[in-house]
């Protein structure tokens, strides 16, 4: 069992990226339960596979994650990962994930141009 998980992450004394410069204001809709770090990954994989679209986090809160991207195609494609993400056992992200293993993860699409706009911190 991880040390953070879903019923004690809020407590958690540990600072997780926000190279998205997010707000908790901005996830709503289909993913608006889900953390920021969770979010962020899934923006990656939205950004990796659709670089083209202008508002990705517009299509996360609408499509959900099972609707952004296609999870087969992502990094985490083992193991029911998003599938399991997306019934919302988040112990899987924590398992798997660190702080500073999301930020590698965020290195992905750094270079990658599109129309969003954001810019990326690392």
């Amino acid at each position: 069992m991880p040390l953070i998980d879903k019923r004690n992450i809020k407590n958690a004394e540990i600072s997780w990226p926000n190279p998205f410069h997010l707000k908790e204001s901005e996830i709503m809709g289909d993913i608006e339960d889900l953390p920021m770090e969770i979010v962020t990954l899934a923006l990656v994989e939205t950004l990796l596979q659709r670089p083209y679209l202008e508002k990705p986090l517009v299509e996360l809160s609408g499509n959900g994650l099972a609707g952004s991207f296609c999870w087969d195609e992502s990094k985490d494609n083992d193991d029911d990962f998003w599938w399991r993400i997306n019934k919302r056992d988040l112990d899987t992200f924590y398992e798997r994930y660190t702080p500073n293993k999301l930020l590698e993860r965020v290195k992905d699409v750094k270079n990658i141009h599109y129309k969003w706009g954001r810019k990326i911190t690392i």
